[in-house]
């Protein structure tokens, strides 16, 4: 008995004393810790994240999607307060799972726990052990390439987080399936990692349009915090060229509201959806896909033509562009540059190494920011500007002996002996520089004597901005610039160089400028932007159609220029002598189903290269294009820019078969085709 009340007052004991544990523990929770727990408890921030829309496709005007997205499975990652040794075994969970398809899939090499860490970005970052600054750059980047992890080699540190911690990172885009399912099942064992729904950016034929469509990356991290107030995720994709970059606020999808509700001391985290994403808004282009193809075909097949012929082989050019408006509502009709790339290498698994093979050095969009002399293809402004300013009369001839003296140069027409005496619209048939030349005297002393002559460098300016020649043309695409202005100096502004000038071999401009000027000679001399984009639709639910428009894009006239109307009708016809006997491209058009106004051009290079261009316009009574060529490398305008121009109009009236798009990708990729 006494054993039994012995036990009893031990259990007793035991309970009071656990019963006391209890009391102070919430003394101290109470009378101590209260009031921090109090405002954890009450201090809940409310923090709003976005889930992004779909982004709108992009069609050509017959309706066929040039630029779409597939639905792919990505990870993300949300850091919820784990600990460090939480976050490496995240990390080192993943690293396995991605270092067992590596050998299948390029991207996953460098999947390793240095870079896994740093997508992570929850406050911790792999370092290299060594001190040595030489070793320490070979581990990172072999680190970046794929090298397996070394738990020797590197150590686990605090980091900056890129982002707020609320922020949900990408860790990895367009896994596959079996990656992804492996996720789910083992979600224990990635705490914080989400399987999420993405999109991935596709462009169906490939090459096709390049410098018109442009391409989409993820938003760069050092960015992430400028886009996240508009409406963006860390997950978002933006445009980096073309009109993927210049209608990015048209075709980002307006995004999903998401409260995220936190408490400050345990960071745990609950969602509630506000409302859902939508999708951007759908483009439809200018441009008809099969006749974009078709051009970019011609100028692949007519450079393999330039380097291979029997006669007066040009194995040096590498390159050949195009541009085709409509001159009077603006529409960009083509807009080509051969070799292009194929906007897919950005996704593509083996990135790194396509992008040097394919991309690097092309990437450039020169058709609107990179300067090209004109060559003769100016002297329709020339004649215009001197029957304008009363310097010549339209039937006033200048003798052409073969050249003209200016200061100590001796400056050449093409044709030995010269071409007897010429009007201006002989001056543009044949090409004469005498012609040309006279002009540049007889507007050097309008200026006044002495060095007034300088002035006149402004003038010309002044004449040729006004037809889009060294200003802007107002294109759709955010990365056009001017081409290339000669200094402004003394050096430069000399008498010989304002001969040069009127000859087309000083400033040099856009592809995109060159067709606005000769759209504007074709149209009357009314200056029209130039547009990609035809209209802006609503998203289709099966994005099988583009949709119902929302708004069209009209051609916009910014100015009529200041010239008389019987100067640009002049210039015309002597453009339409071009093609006719005796004419400097008489060969190239002769016989065409339609008549073509045009003017050749040949660039001095100045390294004994030339460059042929090739500018006009057809029908030359009822203009419905406005052409430009130049083939970087060609000999005469006629003889290489020729071939090329003569096979645009073709195609775009007929007399040429559209290609089909069914071949794009391989045809415009294929090695053979490649110059």
């Amino acid at each position: 008995m006494n054993q039994v009340v012995r036990r009893f007052n031990v259990l007793f004991m035991l309970i009071f004393f656990l019963f006391a544990l209890l009391i102070l523990r919430l003394t101290v929770l109470q009378l101590v810790d209260g009031e921090l727990y109090a405002q954890a408890a009450t201090n809940i921030n409310k923090k709003v994240y976005t889930t992004p829309g779909q982004r709108g496709w992009i069609y050509d005007r017959n309706g066929v999607a040039l630029a779409k997205n597939e639905l792919v499975y990505s990870l993300s990652f949300l850091d919820e307060g784990f600990k460090k040794a939480q976050i490496e075994q995240i990390a080192i969970n993943l690293e396995k799972i991605f270092q067992v398809y590596a050998e299948k899939d390029e991207r996953y090499k460098a999947m390793n726990r240095v870079t896994i860490m740093e997508k992570l970005d929850a406050g911790y970052a792999y370092v290299p052990k060594t001190d040595d600054p030489t070793q320490r750059e070979t581990l990172i980047k072999e680190a970046k390439d794929g090298t397996r992890f070394d738990p020797a080699e590197w150590e686990l540190q605090d980091a900056p987080m890129m982002l707020y911690r609320h922020v949900p990172r990408k860790v990895a885009q367009d896994i596959p399936d079996t990656i992804m399912f492996q996720v789910q099942e083992r979600m224990q064992d990635f705490p914080g990692i989400k399987v999420v729904v993405d999109a991935r950016r596709v462009y169906p034929y490939g090459s096709l349009g390049a410098y018109i469509i442009g391409y989409t990356r993820d938003i760069p991290e050092s960015k992430v915090e400028d886009y996240l107030p508009r409406g963006y995720t860390s997950f978002d994709r933006i445009g980096m060229t073309g009109v993927e970059a210049s209608y990015e606020d048209v075709l980002h999808g307006l995004p999903g509201k998401t409260d995220v509700l936190m408490n400050n001391l345990t960071r745990r985290l609950e969602t509630r959806e506000v409302y859902p994403p939508s999708p951007g808004a759908n483009i439809v282009l200018s441009i008809d896909a099969a006749y974009q193809h078709t051009v970019e075909n011609i100028l692949r097949e007519e450079i393999k033509n330039l380097n291979t012929r029997p006669v007066n082989p040009l194995p040096n050019v590498k390159e050949a562009m195009a541009v085709v408006l409509n001159p009077y509502t603006g529409d960009v009709l083509a807009m080509a540059k051969v070799p292009g790339y194929d906007l897919n290498v950005f996704d593509a698994p083996d990135f790194s190494a396509r992008y040097q093979t394919e991309v690097a050095g092309r990437e450039q969009n020169v058709l609107v920011n990179g300067g090209y002399q004109p060559g003769s293809t100016f002297k329709m402004l020339t004649v215009m500007l001197a029957l304008q300013d009363g310097l010549m009369r339209p039937d006033e001839k200048v003798l052409s002996t073969g050249g003209v003296k200016i200061g100590d140069r001796y400056l050449k027409d093409f044709k030995a002996g010269g071409h007897g005496w010429v009007d201006g619209k002989r001056a543009l048939k044949e090409s004469v520089n005498t012609y040309m030349y006279e002009v540049a005297l007889r507007l050097a002393r309008q200026a006044g004597p002495g060095n007034a002559y300088r002035t006149q460098f402004d003038h010309v300016r002044e004449v040729a901005a006004q037809f889009g020649l060294g200003v802007l043309t107002g294109i759709d695409l955010n990365e056009e610039m001017v081409g290339y202005v000669t200094p402004d100096s003394s050096d430069f502004r000399q008498l010989g160089n304002l001969a040069q000038m009127m000859i087309g071999q000083y400033d040099g401009y856009t592809p995109m400028a060159l067709a606005q000027y000769v759209s504007t000679i074709a149209n009357g001399g009314y200056r029209v932007r130039p547009h990609l984009v035809y209209s802006v639709n609503e998203p289709e639910e099966n994005s099988r159609t583009p949709g119902p428009p929302v708004y069209f894009v009209e051609g916009e006239v910014l100015g009529r220029v200041g010239i008389d109307a019987r100067w640009i009708r002049y210039v015309q016809e002597g453009m339409r002598e071009v093609t006719q006997p005796g004419g400097t491209a008489y060969a190239v058009f002769q016989g065409m189903n339609v008549p073509v106004a045009a003017k050749t051009g040949t660039v001095q290079r100045g390294t004994g290269q030339t460059n042929g261009v090739m500018v006009g316009y057809a029908p030359y009574d009822r203009p419905e294009i406005a052409f430009v060529v130049i083939v970087p490398g060609g000999s005469g305008g006629a003889d290489s820019a020729g071939p090329i121009a003569r096979r645009i109009v073709a195609a775009y009236f007929g007399d040429e078969p559209l290609l089909p798009l069914a071949g794009v990708p391989d045809e415009a990729t294929r090695p053979e085709n490649q110059p």
